[in-house]
């Protein structure tokens, strides 16, 4: 059983030890000593030992399983081992003293166990005598058989401890108390009969350690009020805030399966700290209208949803979280909004972020990798910011802005993409700055009908297409950037497209530095360009010929 064996109840109770807990260790070797090896609280499982150091007695110590050694010790031992500290030995000098006297066979009044004896006068812990505390338990282990009949005992600031075991029952937690869930992890399960397992009313309380099943396939812990906190539960069917200023805490929590690990309705604000999402349907985190969710090192999927769904006017900010669903890692909709920083969105069958109309998302250190379609899809007026982002090894594009929709970008590494590695489309506008396009199995940079960017200090390199492309309707401006060993062209421009080159350098590619189509019109060059590769147009037969800049 390990070091359970020799741990105090105080320490189970509360976590706490003291000088008097190490007394209680020591009259535990001490009875092992006696007895040839024989612990005093004995059990099957951890839980079981647990049980007995609380709630029992030790075995009992006879003088006949003393041996030659004088009887004398039974009072010393069954004092160590007292459940009470302040019944215990004052000092570890007052129990070696006690020892002595026992072994040296002097006529000395043994001491008394606390349990017949007590000193009169000695003050219990304020749990026994103010019902600071009260355990639920089965078998004659508790003082209440379910934790709905200690609620309606309990009073607010007042502890509720779990035994191990499965709880049939749906309470509601409408005072500030704590319950905690006594054993390992996964002993204490309440499974809901009707509606959730819980219903936290008290902007006070605590839960800790519980495992929570909803009843109906709905959401096992409903939170309506205050700021409660909700630790290292593990939550089977999801959990639901609602009621505007609702602000609970979960640390370390473990959501699993139902359509949403948590949804947090209109004008609530969650916190969470570290945990678990998985196994959701729909979305692992769900932020309604109005709603704020912060998040600080969560992993949130895998799950047959999307990572996080944002609604509009909701708010969400992650932090150095993993998100990973089917659907996508993080869809903002219309009005939504949502910063990422150290994020990993990663491997679904669409988009790492997929931000729909007038939506905003600011993206700082994040990957957004292996995805089916694209690793970012930004759309109808939204506008998103990515600074020293990775968008690597998507099936699709890196990034693909559309429909008058707003990116900058900064310091951005887009590698190694199936489709072009920045798509600019139907009126879209995109500012790039020191960012790399490189390692695609299409284009760098397709700016197509109706798109607009600004590449600043850019390097694109070692594309299997065109480095840059510009179609009919697009407009692109380079400045300072580098076109440099594609397998392609460097730079394809179309009939109607317009391209400005301003201090760019365009060398060593495989089919030459600018290529124009036959109806085309030059690129406009600006300042000191090093176009190494030279010019080649379409002619009218459909022959490269080489030109000269104008």
């Amino acid at each position: 059983m390990g070091t359970v064996s020799y741990m105090a109840p105080e320490y189970l109770d509360t976590g706490k030890a003291s000088a008097s807990s190490d007394l209680f260790a020591l009259g535990v070797i001490l009875y092992e000593i006696l007895t040839g090896g024989r612990k005093p609280f004995q059990g099957d499982t951890t839980t079981s030992v647990l049980n007995r150091i609380l709630l029992h007695p030790p075995e009992p110590l006879k003088p006949v399983d003393l041996k030659d050694i004088s009887g004398r010790l039974l009072a010393v031992v069954e004092r160590a081992l007292t459940k009470h500290p302040d019944n215990r030995y004052p000092s570890a000098e007052a129990l070696a003293v006690a020892i002595r006297e026992a072994m040296s066979g002097q006529p000395v009044e043994p001491a008394a166990p606390a349990a017949a004896v007590p000193a009169p006068d000695t003050p219990k812990p304020a749990s026994e005598t103010t019902g600071q505390r009260i355990r639920v338990g089965k078998g004659g282990q508790g003082q209440c058989l379910s934790l709905k009949v200690a609620l309606r005992q309990a009073r607010p600031g007042m502890e509720i401890l779990m035994l191990p075991g499965v709880y049939r029952e749906s309470v509601v937690v409408d005072q500030d108390v704590t319950i905690l869930a006594l054993g390992e992890s996964g002993e204490v399960i309440l499974e809901g009969v009707a509606g959730p397992a819980v219903s936290l009313l008290a902007g006070g309380a605590l839960l800790r350690g519980l495992t929570l099943r909803a009843a109906d396939g709905g959401a096992a812990l409903q939170i309506g009020r205050g700021a409660p906190v909700v630790e290292a539960c593990a939550i089977e069917g999801g959990a639901l805030v609602e009621g505007g200023g609702t602000a609970p805490l979960f640390r370390s929590c473990v959501f699993t399966g139902g359509a949403t690990g948590l949804l947090a309705g209109e004008g609530t604000q969650a916190r969470v700290d570290g945990g678990v999402f998985e196994g959701f349907r729909d979305a692992g985190l769900l932020v309604r209208p109005g709603a704020l969710v912060s998040v600080q090192g969560g992993e949130i999927g895998p799950g047959e949803g999307v990572a996080v769904r944002i609604q509009g006017r909701g708010q969400g900010r992650l932090e150095d979280c993993g998100l990973t669903g089917a659907a996508g890692a993080v869809e903002v909709e219309p009005d939504g909004r949502v910063q990422l920083t150290k994020c990993r969105l990663l491997d679904s069958r669409y988009a790492g972020l997929l931000a729909l109309e007038r939506s905003q998302a600011v993206l700082e250190s994040c990957d957004l990798g292996s995805h089916d379609c694209t690793g970012a899809h930004v759309l109808a007026g939204a506008n998103v910011m990515l600074r020293q982002c990775r968008l690597v090894g998507n099936a699709g594009f890196g990034l693909s802005v559309m429909d008058r929709g707003l990116a900058t970008l900064d310091g951005c590494v887009v590698q190694a993409n199936g489709g072009a590695g920045l798509l600019i489309h139907h009126g879209a506008t995109v500012q790039a700055r020191d960012c790399s396009f490189s390692e695609g199995r299409s284009l760098g940079v397709d700016c197509a009908e109706g798109g607009q960017g600004v590449l600043e200090a850019c390097e694109i390199s070692g594309n299997a297409g065109a480095g840059v492309q510009v179609e009919p309707g697009g407009s692109l401006l380079l400045v300072r950037c580098t076109l440099k060993e594609g397998r392609d062209t460097g730079l394809l421009l179309l009939e109607d497209s317009q391209a400005t080159l301003e201090e760019c350098v365009v060398r060593r590619n495989a089919r030459g530095g600018i290529l124009l189509a036959k109806d085309a019109a030059d690129p406009l060059l600006r300042g000191d360009n090093r176009i190494e590769d030279g010019f080649q147009r379409v002619d009218a037969s459909g022959k490269l010929v080489k030109v000269a800049p104008l």
